[in-house]
């Protein structure tokens, strides 16, 4: 004889709720912003050029959520800048992607280090993150720290190599050529140059 077992109504409910939130398909239950660009990023003073800050919005299985609402703050106060129509904080939504853009954001022309907050939300859940960046005059053409380096690092190496290349030519006892005098090379608040 085998005995039928009796489960509570309140108790399938709680269950059934469970399964369903475990196994629905669109449901959001965490986000995460990734910054994809202006994190570090130099602004042009003279140029009036920012870096356009871009983030993607992920979901808790690393997918892009489209139609996330982001908002993009820049500092009221000191070092920052405005968006179009001189606004400091621009409202986007992500697109297919899941990818955010604040497009049209210009250096407010006060040098210095400043932070962008940028906030996702959907369904509930949101998440936070800051991108930072900084104004300068001092950056020319290409306007990124990484650019600024390269080409300080490409005009070191060319200093060395023509030193080597002076020495080895004549057997390594005494330069073929006149001995390169110390070039001093500046970049923003670093300068790279030979003995004094």
């Amino acid at each position: 004889m085998t005995r039928a077992v009796h489960k509570p109504p309140l108790l399938n409910f709680w269950l059934t709720l469970y399964v369903c939130q475990l196994f629905a398909a669109d449901g959001v239950r965490s986000l995460t912003i990734a910054v994809v660009n202006g994190e570090g990023a130099f602004n042009d003073l003279r140029g009036r050029r920012a870096v356009t800050p871009v983030v993607d919005v992920r979901d808790q299985n690393g997918r892009g959520v489209p139609g996330t609402d982001v908002t993009f703050t820049l500092p009221f106060t000191g070092a920052g800048g405005t968006f179009p129509r001189g606004e400091r904080v621009l409202r986007v939504k992500t697109d297919a992607q899941g990818r955010a853009m604040a497009e049209g954001m210009a250096p407010n022309g006060i040098e210095g280090r400043f932070a962008i907050v940028v906030e996702a939300s959907k369904d509930d859940t949101s998440a936070r993150t800051l991108i930072h960046q900084s104004n300068t005059r001092a950056v020319g053409e290409g306007g990124s720290r990484s650019k600024r380096w390269l080409v300080l690092a490409s005009m070191v190496g060319a200093g060395i190599t023509g030193t080597v290349v002076a020495l080895s030519s004549s057997g390594g006892s005494t330069p073929a050529v006149e001995p390169v005098r110390p070039t001093l090379v500046s970049v923003g608040g670093v300068t790279v140059g030979g003995p004094r």
